[in-house]
C-alpha cells in the first residue's frame, strides 16, 4: 500500500480539524440563536421546541419559557378588563407612578378635579374612600354661592396613592388632573449630613463650655453655642418636614357642580434664586451667598391653559411674603392670557447670615405657592407650589486692613484705660512714697548722721602744762 507524503498529510489533519471547528460552531450558534429566542415572541419559541422534540431531544429550558409566554399571556388577557374599567372611570391618562419602594425619597403630589350633580354627596364619598384607605382629611373648603364647590386635601399612605386617584377620579367626571413626583433624596442626605455636623459642634461647645472659667470666654462661648444650636432646631424642622410629605401623599380633590362648560386651565411655575436680578431669571435651585450679602428671588409664571387667567397672587410662608411684596417685572397679576408670562421678583438681604429674621445659614427653604381664578369659572382655582434653598456662609471672614486698624485702636484704647484705672489707684499714695524716697536718698547720701559724743575732762598733767 503506497502512503501519503508526510505534508499531504499534514494538511489533510488541518483541513479536518478545521471543518470540526466550523461545524461546532454552527452549532453553537443555532444554540444561541434559540436561547436569545426563548427571550422574544413566544410563537418562535414554540417552532423551536417542536423541532427539538422532532429529534427526540427534550430542551428543559425552552419548555419553561413555554410556559412563561403562556403565564403572560394570561396575564394579559387578565389585565384587559382592568384596563377597560380603569377607562370607564373616567380615568384620562393612567399614571405610570408607583409607591414601590425604590431606594428614594420621594414626594407624591396630585390635583384632582370632577364635577357632579350633587356636591355635598360627592364629597362624603370622596372623604369616605380616602378613609377606607387609611388616609385623613388634611383640609376642606366649601361654597356655595355662585355655585357649589368643594375642594378637598387629603393625606395618604404612598402605597395607596394609585388606588387613591383611580377611586376618586370615579367620584364624578374628571375634567382635571396633575400628578407630579419629586424626588428629595438628595435634601435629605445633605440636611442629615448638616444635622450630624451641627450636633458634633454643638457637643464640642457645650464641652468647652463646661471648662471655661473665664468670664469673657463664657459669654463668647455662651453666644455661639445658641447660634449654632438655633441652625441646629432649623435643620432638624426642615428634615421633619421633607420627611412628613415623603410619608404621607398629598391629594388635593375639586368638586364642582356639573352642567359648567369651562377651558382646560393650567399654569407653570418656576422660582429662581440669583445674586443680582440679571443673574435671576433663570437662576439657581440652591445659591449660596455670604452672611452679609444680598440675593433676587425670581419667580416666573406661564399660564399653559387655554383660559384667561385672573386674580394672581404669590406667597411665600416661609418669608411671609404676600403679592405686594413683589416687584412685577413682566406680565400682570389683573389678567393673563393663555401663553403669557409673568416675572415676580423680591431682594432678599443677608444680614449676619439670616433673611427676614430666618436663619440662612444651615440652608433656608424659601416655599412659593401662586393661586389663579379661571375668568371664565370664577369658582375654580389653579394652585402650584414650589421652592429654592438658599445657604448662607456659616463661616466668619478673614479680617482685612480695617479691621486690624480697628483692632489695633481697640487694644490702644483698653491698655489707656487700665493705664487710668492703675493711676487713679496710686495717686492719692504719691506724697507718702516721695517722702520715703526722700528720706532714703538722704540716707545713702551720709547726710543723716548720729551726734558726737561729749569731750573727755583733762587730766592734770594736761592742766599743769596749759598753767606753764
Amino acid at each position: 500500500m503506497r502512503t501519503l507524503p508526510f505534508t499531504l498529510r499534514l494538511l489533510l489533519a488541518a483541513l479536518s480539524l478545521m471543518l470540526v471547528a466550523a461545524a461546532c460552531g454552527i452549532d453553537s450558534d443555532d444554540a444561541g440563536s434559540d436561547d436569545s429566542g426563548s427571550g422574544g415572541d413566544f410563537h418562535e419559541v414554540s417552532g423551536t421546541t417542536d423541532d427539538s422534540s422532532d429529534d427526540g431531544d427534550y430542551d428543559a429550558a425552552t419548555a419553561g419559557e413555554e410556559a412563561e409566554g403562556d403565564f403572560d399571556d394570561d396575564m394579559a388577557d387578565a389585565e384587559e378588563p382592568a384596563a377597560a374599567e380603569k377607562d370607564e372611570t373616567g380615568l384620562a391618562v393612567p399614571t405610570a407612578l408607583t409607591a414601590a419602594d425604590i431606594g428614594r425619597d420621594i414626594v407624591f403630589r396630585a390635583t384632582v378635579g370632577v364635577a357632579v350633580e350633587d356636591v355635598a354627596a360627592a364629597g362624603r364619598e370622596a372623604t369616605q374612600i380616602v378613609t377606607s384607605l387609611g388616609g385623613i382629611v388634611f383640609g376642606q373648603s366649601s361654597t356655595v354661592d355662585p355655585s357649589p364647590r368643594t375642594v378637598l386635601t387629603f393625606k395618604i399612605l404612598p402605597e395607596d396613592f394609585d388606588d387613591a386617584l383611580e377611586a376618586l377620579a370615579g367620584v364624578g367626571d374628571l375634567v382635571e388632573q396633575t400628578i407630579s413626583a419629586e424626588d428629595v433624596t438628595d435634601r435629605v442626605v445633605d440636611l442629615e449630613s448638616r444635622i450630624s455636623t451641627s450636633e458634633a459642634s454643638v457637643l464640642r461647645l457645650r464641652g468647652f463650655l463646661e471648662g471655661a472659667t473665664d468670664v469673657q470666654v463664657i459669654a463668647d462661648l455662651e453666644r455661639q453655642l445658641l447660634d449654632r444650636e438655633t441652625t441646629l432646631e432649623t435643620l432638624r424642622g426642615q428634615l421633619r418636614t421633607l420627611r412628613d410629605q415623603v410619608s404621607l401623599a398629598t391629594i388635593t380633590l375639586t368638586i364642582t357642580e356639573a352642567g359648567r362648560d369651562s377651558l382646560p386651565t393650567d399654569l407653570d411655575l418656576v422660582a429662581w434664586l440669583g445674586d443680582d436680578e440679571a443673574d435671576a431669571c433663570p437662576g439657581h435651585s440652591s445659591l449660596d451667598v455670604n452672611r452679609d450679602d444680598s440675593a433676587v428671588l425670581c419667580i416666573e409664571i406661564e399660564n399653559t391653559g387655554d383660559a384667561t387667567l385672573t386674580d394672581i397672587s404669590i406667597e411665600s410662608t416661609e418669608l411671609r411674603l404676600r403679592v405686594d411684596d413683589f416687584d412685577i417685572e413682566t406680565g400682570s397679576l389683573d389678567e393673563l392670557e393663555p401663553g403669557d408670562r409673568l416675572v415676580a421678583l423680591f431682594d432678599l438681604d443677608v444680614s449676619e447670615g439670616r433673611v427676614q429674621r430666618r436663619d440662612a445659614r444651615g440652608g433656608l427653604f424659601i416655599d412659593v405657592r401662586v393661586e389663579a381664578v379661571p375668568a371664565d369659572n370664577p369658582d375654580a382655582t389653579v394652585q402650584r407650589e414650589t421652592d429654592v434653598v438658599l445657604i448662607a456662609d456659616n463661616e466668619t471672614p478673614l479680617p482685612g486692613f480695617g479691621d486690624a486698624f480697628g483692632g489695633g485702636v481697640s487694644t490702644l484704647a483698653v491698655i489707656g484705660s487700665i493705664l487710668l484705672l492703675i493711676l487713679g489707684g496710686v495717686l492719692p499714695f504719691v506724697p507718702f512714697i516721695g517722702i520715703a524716697i526722700w528720706l532714703f536718698l538722704r540716707h545713702r547720701r551720709g547726710k543723716i548722721r548720729p551726734l558726737d559724743p561729749p569731750p573727755a575732762p583733762p587730766t592734770a598733767t594736761e592742766d599743769n602744762t596749759e598753767r606753764l
